[in-house]
C-alpha cells in the first residue's frame, strides 16, 4: 500500500481553487496540505505526474496517454457524469 500522488494532487487542485476563492480557513488540514503539495507540483504537474509511482504504472500497462490528459488544467468544458456504467456528459 502505498499513498497515491496522483490523487492527492487531484484534490489539491480543488483544494487551491477553493482557498484563492477565500475558502481556506474553512479548508481541513488535510485539504490545505493537498493544495501545498499541488502547489509545488503544478508548475511541472505533467513531469510529476508521469515519474511518480501510479504514473510509471500507467505507463507501463499503456495508459500513458491518460496520464497526459490528467495533467490537463482547465482543458476540458465538460464535466463527466457516472451513468449506468460508462462516463458521460453532465
Amino acid at each position: 500500500m502505498r499513498p497515491a500522488l496522483g490523487d492527492h494532487l487531484g484534490a489539491g487542485v480543488i483544494g487551491s481553487y477553493l482557498g484563492e476563492r477565500g475558502y481556506k480557513r474553512l479548508m481541513s488540514p488535510e485539504a490545505v496540505a493537498a493544495a501545498s503539495v499541488f502547489a509545488a507540483a503544478a508548475p511541472r504537474l505533467g513531469q510529476v505526474l508521469q515519474t511518480c509511482l501510479g504514473g510509471r504504472e500507467l505507463n507501463e500497462k499503456v495508459f500513458g496517454r491518460d496520464v497526459t490528459v490528467a495533467a490537463g488544467l482547465d482543458a476540458s468544458t465538460v464535466v463527466p457524469f457516472l451513468r449506468d456504467g460508462p462516463f458521460q456528459p453532465a
